[in-house]
């Protein structure tokens, strides 16, 4: 009995247990008295206190060297490990999917569903962005693209609600560097044009934007001012041009009128507003413009008349 501890354990036993309790990995040697042994806590026969060079020495054979316990510094750690991993010892477990498992296998999205993700894409919240510039952002119809393509992939509320927020800021926030970017090129459009065109650039730009409202109707002025062009100087200055080339009327000056750009319809009633004003020059021989007016007419009764000129 003298080799047993006072709760009955063996020498080696008892030995081990205080390795095991002793998170420095301290172990008392073989000199000194402590009540226990020969010695004191040391290594040497005079006692004192040491480490150990290896904790595991104290082992069995067959475990001692064992990879599962290699990396453990002190009986300490190991004691901590085998806490947690009792913890896990009874907890709820999800299966791991084959290595070669498709995402939309019956293995991933029972995981998928495990983890958390919503019974339904509809169930995807849809973060607010503030959106002051009325910039673009996805339609519903490819938001519920979006919702779709991330229940079918596995993701979770928070990590699809984040996707979400990242694409909608980041097409704001290009949606407002472009309008800036645009703003500041118009501008110095402008500042050049005014200097072109000095007190006359009001006028030009009314005559302009005049030209637009005579030939273009709510359709196209609704798509000239959704563009931006109705603001572009480099646009307004080509009106500008187009402009200066119309009479009153209507009429394109300095070119001559080319049969083919009228209907029939048109051609008649140029043809009967001749006739009908005695003071042109197509009834009056002796003037000068007589012989034009004379082509003219011809011109107007081919357009008139296309059949005849087959």
């Amino acid at each position: 009995m003298d080799n047993l501890d006072p709760k009955g354990q063996s020498r080696s036993n008892w030995k081990w247990f205080k390795m095991l309790n002793n998170n420095r990995g301290e172990v008392g040697g073989e000199g000194g008295g402590d009540g226990e042994g020969e010695g004191g806590e040391g290594e040497g026969e005079g006692g004192g206190v040491g480490v150990a060079p290896n904790w595991r020495d104290g082992l069995d054979a067959d475990i001692k060297e064992h990879p599962a316990i290699a990396t453990f510094k002190t009986p300490a750690d190991l004691a901590k490990s085998y806490v947690n991993a009792q913890k896990l010892i009874g907890a709820e477990k999800i299966p791991m999917p084959p290595k070669d498992a498709a995402l939309d296998s019956q293995e991933y999205q029972a995981v998928f569903d495990r983890l958390g993700r919503p019974s339904d894409p509809k169930n995807y919240t849809v973060p607010e962005i503030p959106n002051p510039t009325n910039a673009p952002v996805a339609t519903e119809e490819q938001m519920t693209e979006f919702k779709n393509v991330a229940h079918s992939i596995g993701l979770l509320p928070a990590q699809a609600e984040a996707l979400i927020k990242f694409n909608q800021e980041g097409a704001i926030n290009q949606h407002n560097q472009a309008t800036a970017s645009a703003t500041e090129q118009y501008e110095k459009a402008e500042t050049q044009l005014r200097k072109e065109l000095g007190k006359s650039y009001d006028g030009q730009v009314q005559k302009a934007q005049g030209l637009i409202n005579k030939f273009g109707d709510e359709e196209v002025n609704n798509k000239i001012g959704a563009s931006g062009l109705g603001r572009d100087p480099a646009f307004i200055k080509f009106l500008m041009n187009i402009a200066k080339n119309f009479g009153e009327g209507g009429e394109l000056l300095g070119e001559p009128v080319q049969p083919h750009i009228l209907s029939p319809e048109q051609a008649m009633k140029d043809i009967n507003k001749i006739k009908g004003d005695k003071t042109h020059p197509f009834h009056k021989k002796d003037h000068a413009e007589h012989a034009d007016a004379m082509k003219q007419m011809t011109h107007l009764f081919q357009m008139a008349y296309p059949d005849n000129n087959k």
